[in-house]
């Protein structure tokens, strides 16, 4: 896999006939990357933007926002966030501090950090998604493609709103075709998502 002093932050798992590889890799530089992409995120749901009423009709446009606010915060974010917590987990079962470092077998904490690490994850999408909707903001694949998602009566959405959208969201991104057919109201910026959590898309003036 190479020089792994040359990489910022990461992990690479290969497991082959019950032989497990695993390569970490981190340098603290690379958390600057996560620390703007995060300050840039925050500004953005105290930013003052203006939402218009008009119905964003295409759905191809929605779907790509999801798409580039997935890789934001899972590459972006998580993703160089992870060599660190690798790197200290490994620090906490050897007592040995390594920046980077390579193993051919399995360890005891290996499972405890990958559920940590995946429940970690599945959070932070939940909480990236959500946040924006509460505050009446667009994400920032939203915001990038000129629209934003609100609420039928106007107002933010509850924690127990945002949290089924954003749950319910994730379904709908893994059936897109779907969104095609079932439930489209293009004008009035809908589709079946739309339709059950009470919100549409308009464009951001």
């Amino acid at each position: 896999m190479g020089n792994l002093a040359s990489r910022t932050s990461g992990s690479y798992v290969a497991i082959d006939n019950s032989k497990t590889h695993i390569e970490v890799w981190f340098k603290p530089l690379s958390l600057s990357i996560p620390a703007a992409l995060l300050g840039l995120f925050i500004l953005l749901l105290f930013a003052k933007t203006s939402d218009g009423t008009t119905p964003v009709p295409g759905l191809l446009r929605r779907f790509a926002a999801f798409y580039v606010d997935f890789m934001y915060v899972g590459a972006g974010i998580v993703r160089p966030i992870q060599g660190l917590v690798d790197v200290l987990a490994e620090r906490w079962r050897t007592g040995t501090w390594q920046w980077n470092f390579v193993r051919d077998y399995a360890a005891r904490t290996d499972t405890a950090v990958f559920f940590v690490s995946a429940a970690a994850y599945v959070l932070a999408i939940m909480v990236y998604f959500a946040l924006p909707l509460m505050r009446g903001r667009p994400t920032i694949g939203s915001l990038m493609l000129g629209y934003q998602v609100v609420a039928d009566d106007g107002n933010p959405l509850t924690w127990g709103e945002a949290g089924l959208r954003v749950f319910l969201g994730f379904f709908a991104a893994c059936s897109t075709i779907i969104a095609f057919w079932i439930g489209r109201d293009a004008s009035k910026g809908k589709f079946w998502l739309d339709k059950v959590c009470k919100t549409h898309a308009v464009w951001i003036q």
